[in-house]
């Protein structure tokens, strides 16, 4: 699945979550637990895709990323992404949110636990635990 895009400058992040706001709503559209994941630079940044960095589960291959939306019609979907890509305004605005992330990523080893049995079952790969 590719990933899904958004711009820091509709986001906030509050005890380890982000949440995103399409437009000026008061409700975030979606949230991003910042669990067992990982941050970087996007590899290839170009064009209108400056400033870019990626979050995603590099611990688990195929491990989605525990986030959930609501649609247009105000229901609770859970995501299934295996990937974020974020693009900031500035280098200094993606620095700044890249750290703020950094520091709020927390580790569940429980959560690794069930995402890697998740990929075995769905994947049937061996697990090395």
């Amino acid at each position: 699945q590719p990933p899904a895009y958004g711009h820091v400058g509709g986001g906030q992040l509050a005890m380890g979550v982000i949440y995103y706001f399409p437009t000026q709503e008061k409700e975030p559209q979606g949230i991003i637990p910042l669990e067992n994941l990982e941050i970087r630079d996007c590899p290839t940044p170009s064009g209108s895709k400056k400033y870019c960095f990626e979050i995603m589960n590099l611990k688990v291959k195929h491990g989605t990323i525990k986030a959930c939306k609501t649609t247009g019609d105000g229901k609770l979907v859970v995501g299934n992404h295996l990937m974020y890509r974020i693009q900031a305004a500035s280098e200094k605005e993606k620095e700044e949110w890249t750290k703020r992330i950094r520091a709020s990523i927390s580790r569940n080893p429980l959560l690794e636990i069930l995402q890697k049995r998740m990929q075995r079952v769905t994947h049937d790969v061996p697990i090395n635990m």
